[in-house]
């Protein structure tokens, strides 16, 4: 009996070994994931809003240090994990709008085992949305700008932020990635509205901007 008994504390223990490292694999496959997706649209996003600031001239970047601040300012915005970040610089040059980085994403998992991914963008102003962003385009056009707030994030990687001023409407399909939306916030003259739609298995938000008067800055939060 005493032998039995044994056997089966021996098997009970083995199982319980099974399910805590196939818990701990599978904790690490989702961390992984959450954290290179993280990272993917964080550099996304962050290469928008930099380029942006160079066609849309909201202020003059004047070297290359500057450029690489800017962007490292809006790659920290959409991060949100604890991920020690590194940036490594292939190339910048903020007079042709060129920019070409890679960004490590280190953490520690649940094994106290030290982990990185890594990405890697190159992107030029003009090819952006295949527009030449020159003086004429822009005074003919409003500029659509974003701020994403507490845990939402969406990927911009593929909106066009101008609406022709004698178009004066703009439908928009933005990926909502993670997080719950609670309010989106439209601050400019003209009329915004938002819903939420889902294609595919992915959510989308749908912002509608009608009889544009300005530029738009909308607030998603």
């Amino acid at each position: 009996m005493e032998v039995k008994s044994l056997k089966t504390i021996v098997s009970g223990l083995g199982v319980i070994i099974v399910f805590i490292l196939n818990l701990l694999i599978h904790n690490s496959i989702i961390n992984l994931t959450s954290r290179a997706t993280e990272l993917n649209l964080a550099i996304n996003n962050a290469m928008v809003e930099t380029q942006r600031v160079l066609y849309d001239k909201s202020y003059t970047i004047t070297n290359s240090e500057e450029y690489l601040a800017e962007f490292t300012q809006n790659l920290v915005q959409y991060m949100n994990s604890n991920s020690e970040i590194t940036i490594k610089v292939y190339s910048a040059d903020e007079e042709l709008g060129f920019l070409d980085v890679g960004v490590i994403s280190s953490y520690t998992n649940f094994a106290g085992e030290k982990r990185e991914y890594e990405e890697r963008r190159t992107s030029i102003v003009d090819e952006i949305s295949n527009k030449d962003f020159n003086e004429d385009y822009l005074k003919d056009r409003f500029f659509i700008s974003f701020q994403v707030k507490n845990d939402v994030k969406v990927d911009l990687s593929g909106i066009d932020f101008f609406v022709a001023k004698d178009s004066k409407n703009k439908s928009l399909e933005i990926p909502l990635t993670s997080g719950t939306v609670h309010s989106i916030l439209f601050n400019g003259e003209g009329d915004g509205s938002y819903s939420f739609i889902t294609k595919e298995g992915k959510n989308y938000i749908v912002i509608q901007l009608n009889e544009l008067k300005s530029d738009m800055e909308i607030t998603i939060q």
